[in-house]
């Protein structure tokens, strides 16, 4: 299936609006933590109401469950978003291991 992935800055600039707004589908990914939140809540309310007849903006949470950091729980994302994340990526300390390691 034909697919394209942007990776955008945070910020709601022109060019991200007229992306977001032209694309089929959007996903956002998102740390379970305050900035990432708010940052979501930026680009997923826009989106929503720029895009009436479509369906609404989809969000992930990555890196959720890391051991000794701060976040936001997930019901919690919800309830300021008003909307499930469609899917929640744990933190996998292997893979953060073995990245560290092979860029070296």
């Amino acid at each position: 299936m034909p697919c394209i992935v942007l990776d955008v800055p945070h910020q709601w600039s022109g060019w991200t609006r007229r992306a977001l707004i032209g694309a089929d589908d959007i996903l956002i990914v998102a740390a379970p933590d305050l900035a990432n939140l708010r940052n979501t809540k930026n680009i997923f309310r826009p989106a929503e109401a720029s895009r009436p007849n479509d369906r609404m903006p989809l969000y992930c949470l990555n890196r959720s469950a890391w051991p000794k950091r701060p976040e936001i729980n997930a019901s919690e994302f919800a309830k300021a978003i008003e909307s499930p994340a469609d899917r929640a990526i744990p933190f996998d300390p292997q893979y953060s291991v073995r990245r560290r390691t092979t860029a070296r």
